[in-house]
């Protein structure tokens, strides 16, 4: 299996297409059901580890926001590293978005799409891309 292929898989998946664990430490385990060489480990979140960025703490009462990694793995080996922020009193988690050159801000196809994998609900997820106001390049429900 190339890159391309490892990549394709995941944003290809829907969330309901990965088994998921949470692991005695908190260590978040999602497993793709279809190729079990591809998984999705998130580390614990760590409530020291906290985001100051105006789009996660003001749009909502709880002005507290917390990062959360996540490693893109094969056969348990790392390929890409991908980071959340836990919002609004860790309802929704959102990848860390990009800005255009209008100065917005915005998520690609493949962040959206990972997003949607290690958020257990995708409705408090787009809810909460809305009041973040993160746009997304592409967007397949």
């Amino acid at each position: 299996m190339n890159y391309a292929d490892f990549k394709k898989a995941i944003v290809d998946s829907e969330p309901g297409d990965w088994l998921y664990h949470i692991l005695e430490n908190e260590t978040e385990v999602y497993v793709l059901k279809n190729n079990l060489s591809i998984s999705i480990i998130g580390t614990p979140v760590s409530f020291e580890e906290r985001c100051y960025e105006d789009w996660a703490i003001n749009h909502s009462l709880e002005s507290k926001a917390f990062k959360q990694t996540y490693y893109l793995k094969f056969n348990n080996t790392p390929i890409e590293e991908f980071t959340t922020v836990w919002v609004n009193g860790c309802r929704a988690t959102i990848p860390i978005p990009k800005r255009n050159q209008e100065n917005s801000l915005y998520l690609d196809n493949d962040d959206f799409r990972i997003g949607r994998i290690v958020n257990a609900n995708l409705e408090e997820y787009n809810e909460h891309l809305g009041k973040c106001k993160i746009s997304c390049s592409y967007i397949t429900m």
